[in-house]
């Protein structure tokens, strides 16, 4: 429980805070209104506790505010109350809707999504090797670099933005033990598919070909009246991965999303799961089949019929892709949520100190889901 604990607090704190970037989005409504749906990111101050509550959020008086209701009518009366108060840089953008549409953000719901903070999943690795990650998602693939997170043990979690997703690497020397016992089929997390732009195609094969990269599986289509080409390739330490190129976003895959693809012994199990239990939106893929979103991450799920073998576990206990995550407002919800549902507890949730709760869930075959909350 040691190791676990100390995995998943440096886990827990890598995740990047929500709109760091701009400014804070506020949704005014009841909490009525809020609970049916609202806007990724946002806080949640009912206009009639925003004159008393807008403190417990920001106290600086010159930062950028963002207010949001129904239409737009209640946010108009709460910029002029911030701004009799002082603030002096307020702003309405309006309706939901509006917002959603204006700003391409989604509307996620409580119940769906379990309260999540984030519009989108995380992916942990177990890696061996500094190196390896950074030469082919850095240096090759070209994703998006945030800050290391040294942990103790000698062992560094390495993170890239992938779409949207976080990837998380936890680095230690010794996990090179664990490459030989990776089979090449298995049931567990199974691949990771990455959208770009059409534009990206000639750089991302160039760099792939100059450092010995070997492309399989190349296809070319056109799906919903976008062209799209795909290749698949391992990383360097067999970890699938597939890129994605289409000159133009779809309603359900856009370059800004990821794909995680889990292979299951039991397709309807899985669908299941994803859709009855965790409450994913399910719609048809370029095969026909479903995928499964969450958000600005998409679930696959490819069946492996007659296969036995798992590859599944801790970051600590196999290499690769280990755990999919999750980071919510309220652990308990979220628990009384999965099992009214149906699902599975693998760890109950436990305190890391004073500073978040972490809990365990079981999917198909018995793929791993983080939870994680702020106490």
């Amino acid at each position: 429980m040691f190791i676990i604990k100390m995995i998943t607090i440096a886990i827990f704190f890598s995740i990047s805070l929500i709109n760091e970037a701009h400014s804070i989005l506020i949704d005014v409504r009841s909490k009525e209104e809020w609970d049916k749906g609202y806007i990724e990111g946002a806080q949640h101050i009912p206009l009639k506790n925003l004159s008393t509550k807008i403190n417990e959020h920001t106290r600086d008086y010159n930062e950028e505010i963002l207010l949001y209701c129904r239409s737009g009518n209640r946010s108009g009366k709460a910029k002029k109350i911030l701004e009799e108060m002082g603030y002096e840089n307020t702003r309405n953008v309006g309706g939901i809707e509006d917002v959603s549409k204006n700003y391409g953000y989604d509307i996620v719901t409580k119940d769906s999504y379990f309260g999540s903070v984030d519009n989108h999943l995380n992916l942990v690795y177990s890696s061996s090797n500094r190196d390896y990650v950074e030469k082919f998602y850095g240096d090759i693939l070209g994703l998006k670099r945030i800050s290391n997170i040294q942990l103790p043990g000698n062992r560094l979690m390495v993170r890239y933005i992938g779409g949207e997703s976080e990837l998380k690497f936890i680095v230690n020397e010794e996990n090179k033990n664990l490459i030989q016992n990776k089979p090449n089929q298995f049931l567990g997390i199974s691949k990771l598919a990455l959208f770009f732009s059409i534009k990206d195609k000639e750089k991302i094969i160039e760099k792939l070909n100059y450092n010995k990269v070997k492309i399989e599986n190349f296809k070319e289509s056109v799906f919903k009246g976008s062209n799209i080409s795909k290749l698949e390739i391992l990383d360097f330490e067999k970890n699938l991965i597939e890129i994605v190129f289409m000159d133009k976003d779809l309603d359900d895959y856009k370059f800004n999303y990821s794909k995680i693809v889990v292979n299951v012994s039991n397709s309807k199990e899985a669908e299941n799961y994803f859709q009855n239990i965790l409450g994913f939106k399910a719609f048809k893929n370029e095969q026909g089949s479903f995928d499964y979103r969450m958000g600005k991450t998409i679930i696959g799920i490819n069946e492996l019929k007659n296969s036995k073998k798992k590859y599944i576990g801790m970051p600590h206990e196999i290499l690769g892709m280990s755990l999919i995550q999750f980071v919510v407002k309220d652990i308990p919800f979220s628990r009384n949520k999965i099992l009214k549902r149906g699902g599975k507890i693998f760890i109950e949730p436990y305190n890391i100190g004073n500073l978040a709760v972490i809990m365990f869930t079981q999917g198909p075959d018995g793929i791993l889901f983080e939870f994680g909350a702020a106490l």
